[in-house]
């Protein structure tokens, strides 16, 4: 089997991991050109699954064999949607430790943070922080040091992220993010929060961030 997988825009997709639902089951990877090849067993008239998975998305075509002869998918355009919706498991955020004991975390794919998941509050603190808070020994706002948000993001929630008074360095709102809670950023210790098209600037130091709205798809916004 083989075949070419594009995206929506019909840009070749390289590096997207596909997965045949065939007996064994097959797994490959499409080069950089987004061809892929493998060899299946079937009988005639099977039906096999395609699973595609891109970073933050994933997509599935089923494909029906009719001969046991080379079968040419030919160009198979998928359309690639967003996996989890909120970040509400221990399955949809990492957390890696760095040398002086603080969390980088990677929120991993979702579209939705809600309201108080990694707030360092003492009125409303998130019970995830909590839990580093104790393996780690480090205060409720220094624990978190780093944040990494996903591609498929569209709402943070309220006091989403407050009180994280020790997250340094930089770090990207992604594009899709069309609203922002009250107040999801407050007391944020980041030098430089950087916006895409839906929240056009963001930056602050120290006790407040500030972000400006400049889209015509913007929706809504805390300060």
């Amino acid at each position: 089997m083989k075949g070419t997988v594009r995206d929506s825009s019909g840009a070749a997709l390289p590096g997207a991991t596909v997965s045949a639902s065939t007996a064994p089951p097959v797994t490959t990877k499409t080069g950089p050109d987004g061809r892929f090849s493998f060899q299946v067993t079937h009988a005639a008239s099977s039906v096999i699954t395609l699973t595609l998975e891109k970073g933050c998305y994933a997509a599935v075509k089923s494909i029906t064999l009719t001969s046991n002869s080379p079968y040419d998918t030919g160009v198979t355009t998928l359309t690639l949607t967003p996996l989890p919706t909120t970040a509400a498991d221990d399955d949809r955020y990492t957390f890696t430790q760095k040398p002086d004991g603080s969390f980088k975390l990677t929120v991993n794919c979702v579209t939705a943070i809600p309201a108080n998941t990694f707030s360092a509050s003492t009125v409303s603190p998130s019970p995830i922080l909590q839990r580093l808070v104790e393996s780690s020994g480090k205060g409720i706002t220094e624990v978190l040091t780093a944040i990494e948000l996903p591609p498929t993001l569209k709402t943070i929630g309220n006091r989403a992220f407050i009180n994280n008074r020790h997250v340094t360095g930089n770090f990207t709102i992604p594009r899709n993010v069309h609203t922002i809670g009250r107040p999801a950023f407050q007391n944020v210790g980041s030098g430089h929060i950087a916006a895409s098209s839906t929240i056009a600037s963001s930056s602050g130091t120290g006790d407040h961030i500030r972000i400006r709205l400049q889209a015509q798809n913007h929706r809504s916004i805390g300060v």
